[in-house]
């Protein structure tokens, strides 16, 4: 053991032991000192998380109550917007038997669309199908109250089949392709859940790429129990209409 220093001497042996007593004290008070403070620091880091989580709390249901009023005042314009369309000169008046949307249905699709704005639509009603057209106009307002891009409800004439109910139409190329836009997949997936249509996609060549047509049709005929056992095609491009002619020029209301 002589390599430990003062190992020979009474004085040094004494001093090593004192020297060595006194550090670890002194090392013992740092540990229950860093424990103190371990301690303390645990404390003010759950304090600063809580507020933090109460901080992003309040900002989440700031975020909600802006969306609320957001979308009530959504469907305030949706009001205001239908209002305006039936007191117009020459607007087609609502009938008790017309198809409807009600309040629920126009603030459940107002909050499916409007992450889209800006997206180009067409809403077409048949020319001599006066409660589809009034029933188009309806969409429409949902549609302008969305933020979307939409000029007003075109009559448009057909030679042989008519639209039925409600078909959302694409562009042929990009349906083949697979390529369908996502605010035409929100909007049936919408219109199935609020049960308006079917889960049909329609395709024409005629519908330029980007862009979506509403079709209102004719009110579905009720279905017998055979056809209401039949599967839905979630998408039908051989459904596209080449047999649409010339539309007129007349718009039913204002874009």
């Amino acid at each position: 053991m002589s390599i430990f220093p003062g190992w020979g001497s009474l004085e040094s042996t004494i001093n090593w032991y004192w020297g060595f007593h006194v550090a670890g004290l002194v090392l013992i008070f740092l540990l229950a000192l860093s424990e103190i403070l371990a301690f303390v620091y645990g404390k003010r880091a759950d304090t600063l998380r809580g507020i933090a989580e109460s901080t992003r709390a309040e900002k989440r249901q700031q975020e909600i109550n802006e969306a609320n009023a957001f979308h009530a005042t959504e469907i305030e314009a949706l009001k205001k917007e239908m209002e305006q369309a039936e007191r117009k000169p020459g607007a087609f008046q609502r009938e008790p038997t017309d198809r409807q949307l009600s309040p629920g249905q126009g603030n459940a699709l107002i909050q499916a669309l409007s992450p889209f704005r800006g997206q180009k639509v067409r809403v077409v009603c048949g020319v001599n199908d006066a409660e589809g057209c009034r029933f188009a106009e309806a969409f429409k307002a949902v549609f302008v109250a969305s933020g979307w891009n939409c000029d007003g409800v075109t009559q448009a004439a057909y030679t042989r089949s008519h639209p039925v109910g409600i078909e959302v139409t694409v562009n042929q190329a990009e349906g083949q392709a697979g390529r369908i836009p996502q605010p035409a997949e929100r909007l049936i997936r919408a219109l199935i859940v609020l049960g308006i249509s079917g889960q049909e996609i329609f395709a024409d060549p005629a519908v330029p790429a980007g862009q979506i047509d509403f079709r209102v049709g004719r009110r579905p005929a009720a279905k017998t129990a055979s056809e209401r056992n039949q599967t839905s095609i979630p998408f039908a491009p051989g459904k596209g209409r080449d047999d649409r002619v010339e539309r007129s020029g007349s718009q039913v209301g204002e874009g």
